[in-house]
């Protein structure tokens, strides 16, 4: 094997290389233009005159709207518990529950204990009575005020007017609110 040491020969491997690197430029730059070239982002834009960015940002975003998503969390709550920390199904079965009528108490009659007088109502459906003292709520949710001798001084379930009841035979109110199952209500 001989080598060309010609200048001839150095400058036809030296144009073979050339050719070569060209041609593969080439090629690379064609594929590269066809196969590789890729779209901008849609966030990455070229800026409108008269806009600011946040204006054009704010025209290419969607905002939620959160009112879907509080519907579906309500619905079906996380840890089936409702936003105010309760069990959900119970939840659910007392808003489904028919509201209980209100329990009638008659007053009995007043009675002096200890730590002052008091008054004594009676429950006839459930066989339950229960003293109520001066500035104890009686089950129709007015305030007792007073009691002497004859009479018993209520506040008014609305303003701040009082009213004077004397004792009478089956004196009854109605509860305000419906009793839990088993008890008095709770003053």
């Amino acid at each position: 094997m001989t080598i060309n040491t010609s200048r001839r020969g150095i400058f036809q491997r030296r144009l073979k290389g050339l050719l070569a690197l060209f041609l593969g430029l080439l090629t690379g730059g064609i594929l590269g233009y066809h196969y590789v070239h890729t779209e901008p982002a849609p966030l990455v834009m070229p800026r409108q005159p008269g806009q600011s960015l946040g204006q054009q940002l704010s025209a290419k975003l969607e905002i939620p709207d959160p009112q879907e998503h509080l519907d579906a969390l309500k619905e079906n709550p996380i840890w089936h518990l409702t936003h105010d920390g309760k069990d959900f199904n119970v939840a659910v079965q007392q808003a489904n529950a028919p509201a209980a009528p209100p329990q009638r108490w008659q007053l009995v009659g007043r009675v002096q204990r200890s730590d002052g007088p008091a008054l004594i109502f009676y429950q006839p459906e459930t066989q339950v009575s229960k003293a109520f003292k001066e500035s104890e709520t009686l089950p129709d949710g007015r305030k007792l005020i007073k009691i002497e001798e004859n009479d018993f001084v209520v506040g008014a379930l609305k303003g701040r007017r009082t009213e004077r009841l004397t004792y009478s035979v089956g004196l009854s109110m109605d509860s305000q609110v419906p009793e839990t199952p088993g008890g008095p209500p709770k003053s």
